[in-house]
């Protein structure tokens, strides 16, 4: 993701390899989920060579790193479902459909005493809802 500013500027990122003339943004904020893409899978995937995956601007907040992509300091991975409402309003782009899928996994855990509720029940098909949705994107 970047800004628009970013993507249509002096720099324009037209195809992948482009971003070797761009600060990648590293999101470091949570070192324990190593199951979250990285520059160099992504780069790998993309078919690009000759980009430094570890160069680039390194954050131990995410909240940083979505504020330098908004400010157009850089180009960041991030999870679609996270910055949708972003790239609807226009603050941020996906330069690329270029996407890695992770076998990441959410949980729903309910104590037995109230699983049969039915406002538990009604969370549960709404959540269920909202997850097949963005699975279909």
């Amino acid at each position: 993701m970047c800004s628009p500013r970013l993507l249509f500027g002096m720099r324009p990122l037209n195809v992948p390899s482009d971003l070797r003339r761009h600060n990648l943004l590293h999101d470091e904020s949570i070192m324990e989920l190593m199951d979250r893409p990285t520059w160099a899978e992504w780069l790998q995937v993309a078919g690009v060579t000759g980009i430094d995956p570890d160069a680039g601007t390194h954050f131990s907040d995410s909240a940083l790193v979505h504020a330098a992509v908004v400010d157009g300091v850089g180009v960041a991975i991030a999870s679609i479902p996270l910055v949708e409402a972003e790239v609807a309003a226009g603050r941020l782009v996906v330069p690329f459909d270029i996407i890695i899928r992770r076998t990441q996994a959410y949980y729903l855990v309910v104590p037995q005493a109230v699983a049969d509720r039915p406002i538990v029940n009604v969370f549960r098909q709404w959540l269920l809802s909202e997850a097949a949705q963005v699975a279909e994107k």
